[in-house]
């Protein structure tokens, strides 16, 4: 899809950038000892944030949220489920004498539903995956985000170390400050021209049509909504949206090939020595864990607002789908009276001098017999009718009333999960 391109795009050029960081940080880190002043503000707002803790939080707050969707899911589905096998038993069991619109005709829109957001539901929990491998991997490297900065300090530098000093002078002395300064602008404006393709990638996926635009269109013809400017008018919007982030593209890829050639002229005019690759080595972690947390930061915050936002989508889509099925369930108890009263009404008497006054030659005896016939068919349907519309009422009513009980419980489980949100939401959560 569009969403996974980007952001298959977006980790390959944090990876390119990744790749010249150090040495850009490495050169500029000969002004002061320790780890160079911007890689500090970087772990600085990282462990404002709250480090590792701050993305574990994250997660489970998107867990507990996806848990909660995934479980209206099902719950709507095994309820529609029911009503469409309880209608055709019924209608089995009466017959002709069921005469309500079959549930699965009516109920085919909510199924439709259904199915979009459990493939929407099916690609977040791929993403959460990613995300949850991610954090394994690079568990350890996050962690050390944590550590005081005077301790950070020490591990890339050895402050006070005596080859801190003369890594620092062959820096000065061999690598132009203003070509490790025209590096640090470029791959500033890099990470400018990432965000903003960030930004317009937002803005392209939150219309709805932008995730599935075919399928869109032939729903609107499907139920007559679209005409043919409008049907243009939508793909157009599209392509523009398309267009657009072409050309965050092209800015993105000539930016990273600014920054690319500047290094390599940055990295010819440096001396490297042991330590000083190992210096190199330690800046390098702690610039991969930075721009690993800022992904999973990003990660984890669109997770929790995609499930915030398809709870409220489920509330209510639940609450138009419970709609229909206490509506199915008065009328099949309005239907089910029905039958009873008509199978409690008493058998007309059959006058053997009606029968036999049209037909002369019926003789007495064949009258009779033909009476016997009829009540006993009627009796036995009659009182076979009433005893199921009674049965099925019962149960009808037991499961209404289980009904009404399930809704209250998920109410407050709905109330219990905003209200983790906002609190997550207030403490930078």
């Amino acid at each position: 899809s569009v969403n996974d391109a980007i952001q298959r795009s977006t980790a390959q050029a944090r990876g390119r950038l990744g790749r010249h960081t150090p040495q850009l940080e490495l050169v500029l880190a000969a002004e002061a000892p320790g780890v160079p002043p911007r890689l500090r503000e970087r772990i600085a707002a990282v462990q404002a944030l709250g480090d590792n803790t701050y993305l574990l939080q994250r997660v489970n707050l998107s867990m507990e949220l996806r848990e909660a969707v995934a479980a209206d899911l099902e719950s709507l589905k095994t309820s529609l489920a029911n009503e469409e096998a309880k209608d055709a038993e019924l209608r089995k069991q009466f017959g002709t004498k069921w005469t309500r619109i079959s549930s699965r005709t009516l109920s085919e829109s909510f199924w439709k539903e259904l199915e979009t957001y459990t493939k929407q539901m099916r690609l977040a929990a791929d993403a959460d995956d990613i995300v949850q491998k991610k954090l394994g991997e690079h568990r350890e490297k996050l962690e050390r985000l944590s550590l005081p900065i005077p301790q950070l300090d020490a591990a890339v530098a050895g402050a006070g170390d005596p080859s801190y000093q003369a890594a620092c002078h062959a820096t000065q002395t061999d690598v132009s400050r203003g070509l490790a300064r025209r590096t640090q602008q470029l791959v500033e404006a890099a990470e400018a021209a990432l965000a903003a393709r960030e930004q317009e990638r937002v803005r392209f996926l939150s219309r709805v049509e932008a995730q599935d635009p075919v399928t869109s269109l032939m729903a609107r013809l499907h139920h007559g909504q679209v005409g043919e400017a409008a049907i243009a008018g939508l793909l157009a919007e599209h392509n523009e949206g398309l267009q657009a982030l072409h050309a965050h593209e092209a800015r993105v890829e000539a930016a990273l090939q600014q920054v690319e050639a500047a290094a390599a002229e940055l990295v010819a005019g440096c001396n490297s020595d042991a330590d000083q690759k190992r210096r190199e080595g330690v800046i390098a972690m702690l610039c991969s864990a930075v721009d690993v947390f800022q992904e999973l930061e990003g990660n984890t915050k669109e997770g929790v607002t995609f499930y915030t936002s398809m709870g409220e989508l489920m509330r209510k889509f639940k609450g138009r789908a419970e709609d229909f099925l206490v509506s199915r369930d008065i009328e099949k108890m309005e239907l089910l009276a029905t039958i009873s009263a008509m199978a409690a009404r008493p058998t007309p008497a059959f006058s053997a001098a009606a029968a036999a006054g049209p037909n002369p030659a019926a003789t007495e005896e064949a009258v009779r017999a033909a009476a016997a016939a009829l009540a006993t068919l009627s009796t036995v349907d009659t009182s076979r009718d009433e005893e199921l519309a009674r049965q099925w009422a019962e149960q009808e009513n037991a499961e209404v009333a289980a009904r009404v009980s399930a809704r209250a419980a998920a109410e407050a489980r709905d109330e219990e999960l905003a209200r983790l949100y906002a609190a997550g939401e207030r403490d930078g959560v």
